[in-house]
């Protein structure tokens, strides 16, 4: 099913034939029935959150392709992919020598391509400065002084977390197959998800105020009596614009930093990145001790009322 499902997102033509490529305009005619039967969405065994937010997700990826042909276009009426930010890429690297026979491009390059490409992507119910839709950026009220302005952006904190995560993502296998060294890729932070979160909170590290858990705990009763809510072990619960999770998620991306600084002395590997520590460490951490402390649904310590962008 998952295979018939991306089929309705590609088509054969003359610049692909006989292969199977993501284009925009499958991508802008994806029904939400289409989504649903694809992953074998049941609301009493195989349940889905947030699939409406997916699928408009999805819908909004095919509008921003069309809209930044700059970016997902090689030559006129040619299909508009994702995968065609490569040639951008190397066209941005052409101006820089080559390393060992590698290609050397900026992780600037590639980040300016997710988050000005994909910025159609993200709902309009985020964060806005005029008519500009932020993306994953939030006001953090503890960031808040008495001379702060009404309209500063002084106490906003920056995530991209989905962002970052498919930079990151892009750069491992571009990496490989096509021989690319990235530059700065120093410059992107830790992700700020449940599983790098929710280790911080199952290891004691950081705790939720007394008022707060009981505030949360309150909006997880609320949730469950709606219809068509899985059955989840019972952990205080927030929406994603909530000065808890604002904070929780600020606190994850820095904690990632100091924990990156003594997992590289503890092992004298000076040079491991904070990436190797995200897959290799705290993710998976996060995981296994999830699994142990929530065995009936191996989910966070705090939950997040997801749209399908944030989790």
């Amino acid at each position: 099913m998952t295979f018939t499902l991306i089929l309705q997102f590609t088509n054969d033509n003359e610049y692909f034939p006989l292969s199977y490529s993501l284009i925009a305009d499958g991508l802008c005619s994806l029904t939400l029935e289409s989504l649903r039967e694809g992953f074998q969405v049941d609301e009493q065994k195989n349940p889905l959150l947030g699939l409406e937010g997916r699928w408009e997700l999805l819908r909004r990826l095919g509008k921003a392709l069309k809209l930044h042909q700059e970016y997902f276009s090689i030559s006129e009426n040619a299909p508009l992919r994702p995968g065609n930010m490569v040639d951008y890429l190397f066209k941005e690297g052409s101006d820089r020598p080559r390393r060992k026979d590698k290609y050397v491009v900026r992780t600037e390059s590639l980040f300016k391509v997710v988050i000005d490409g994909f910025a159609e992507i993200w709902p309009p119910s985020r964060t806005t400065v005029g008519d500009v839709s932020l993306g994953d950026v939030w006001p953090c009220d503890a960031l808040k002084t008495s001379s702060t302005a009404a309209d500063s952006t002084d106490h906003f904190v920056v995530f991209h977390k989905l962002s970052q995560w498919m930079t990151y993502s892009i750069m491992e296998p571009l990496e490989t197959m096509l021989n690319i060294e990235w530059e700065h890729s120093n410059l992107l932070t830790g992700l700020p998800e449940y599983r790098n979160g929710g280790l911080l909170i199952d290891l004691g590290f950081m705790t939720l105020k007394p008022e707060e858990e009981e505030r949360g705990l309150v909006n997880y009763k609320h949730n469950a009596l709606k219809p068509g809510q899985p059955a989840v072990e019972v952990v205080p619960t927030f929406e994603p614009s909530d000065p808890v999770i604002i904070e929780w998620r600020a606190m994850t991306v820095a904690t990632l930093d100091r924990i990156a600084v003594e997992v590289r002395k503890q092992l004298n590997l000076p040079n491991l990145t904070l990436a190797q520590v995200l897959q290799g460490g705290t993710w998976n951490a996060g995981r296994e001790i999830a699994s142990v402390s929530r065995p009936n649904t191996k989910g966070p310590p705090i939950a997040i009322l997801s749209d399908g962008t944030l989790f």
